[in-house]
């Protein structure tokens, strides 16, 4: 059933999970970084790999388990084997079985990634979709900044209590989802040919083909490529570009990390505020514009006020394009296939960014980082005229749909 607010209970109960997720996800990661650090420092790319790796090899199927089974069940299930996986890493810290446990937690993280966009449009309206992405946005954004100053105090006393937190926060997500109640999935719309994993990949083709026919879906695959090709490469490597060439040492990161985190939640917020007054496809190449017009002064940025206001810029305009994204897909693809449409969407940009980092490293001992800081920046200019093309081929659709109804 549809809610009416924003703030109605269910998406309370959805935004509560949300935060205690995702803290609980930023913390075992700042607490897992921190002890490999330590003890194994060369382990450290591993994890990185298996960042990477494991969301790419889930998001070809992970869509079609989230349309078949329910998104609710998916989201479920995901959470409680992330649990499981996480509770057994204390046991595991000085063993290879380390890094299987990592695998399963990325792995399984996927499934609710795939399961929240069905679960927000099947609790939101139409006219209120923005608006509830955009408080989901902010949560999101204060959960990324809460969760990694908890890991980084409960390291210092313990190994093992951030992944007993963390493991209770995937069981307490769980349970708030739970909580929820949704449709179920209407299996006519969930039928595909073939039989065992030949349904899976009959999934696969049909989520290409829907992609290919839909203009709207294909320019967003294409921003949201460039972008996470452009943002790839800066996010891994800010810390270099902060100390080496802005010279602000190890105090000026973290004080650029935290004016960051609280530029987001204000963005968040303030896409909140004024949802209802524009379309998401007008914030689209808005987003975009005010993207751009922060990551210029970033990337010559000589001093720390230049560079605090340049990420508070980019932190505004990464959020406004990133929900407005959200929420025009949200719009587009019919609630009963949006689990293997939006996770095939995301193959191409989540390899885009592994390709950036990867391209990054390899040039940072050739290259001054503030040179590959500025390409970096001048890729992510190619979305702009796409945003603007998004927004035309919008207005098109629009225009078009009182004719088509009175045809």
């Amino acid at each position: 059933m549809k809610e009416e607010s924003a703030y109605s209970p269910s998406l309370l109960t959805l935004y509560t999970g949300r935060f205690i997720s995702i803290a609980g996800d930023k913390l075992y990661l700042v607490a897992l970084t921190f002890i490999l650090a330590r003890t194994h420092a060369y382990d450290l790319t591993l994890l990185w790999l298996i960042g990477l790796v494991a969301p790419l090899l889930m998001q070809w199927f992970t869509g079609s388990v989230t349309d078949r089974l329910g998104a609710k069940a998916t989201a479920i299930g995901g959470e409680i084997i992330c649990a499981v996986a996480t509770l057994l890493i204390p046991f595991a810290l000085h063993s290879n079985w380390l890094f299987v446990l990592v695998f399963i937690n990325a792995a399984s993280g996927i499934f609710l990634q795939s399961a929240l966009p069905p679960m927000v449009t099947h609790l939101s309206r139409q006219g209120n979709a923005h608006e509830v992405n955009s408080v989901l946005s902010t949560v999101s954004s204060a959960a990324m900044f809460v969760g990694p100053l908890v890991g980084g105090l409960l390291t210092l006393h313990s190994t093992s209590l951030p992944f007993v937190c963390e493991g209770l926060s995937f069981i307490i997500s769980a349970f708030t989802i739970a909580w929820l109640r949704f449709p179920q999935a209407k299996k006519q719309e969930n039928s595909s040919k073939g039989k065992g994993i030949g349904v899976f990949w009959s999934d696969v083709a049909m989520g290409f083909s829907y992609l290919r026919n839909n203009a709207m879906l294909r320019k967003i695959i294409w921003i949201s490529t460039l972008l996470n090709f452009g943002t790839g490469a800066i996010s891994a490597y800010e810390a270099l570009f902060v100390t080496q060439a802005v010279h602000l040492g190890a105090g000026g990161y973290g004080s650029i990390v935290a004016i960051n985190g609280i530029g987001m939640v204000l963005a968040g917020m303030a896409n909140a505020r004024f949802a209802k007054r524009f379309r998401p496809i007008v914030l689209v190449p808005a987003g975009t514009l005010i993207l751009m017009l922060g990551f210029i002064p970033y990337a010559f940025s000589v001093n720390l006020p230049m560079l605090s206001i340049s990420v508070l810029i980019v932190a505004t305009g990464l959020i406004t394009l990133m929900t407005a994204m959200r929420t025009v897909r949200q719009q587009t693809i019919p609630v009963e296939i949006q689990g293997r449409i939006i996770s095939l969407q995301m193959v191409l940009p989540t390899a885009s960014a592994s390709i950036s980092v990867l391209a990054g490293g390899a040039l940072i001992p050739f290259l001054p980082i503030r040179t590959i800081i500025i390409g970096a920046v001048a890729i992510l200019f190619i979305c702009l005229p796409l945003a603007i093309s998004m927004f035309r081929l919008g207005t098109a659709q629009n225009t078009a749909q009182p004719s088509q109804a009175s045809a």
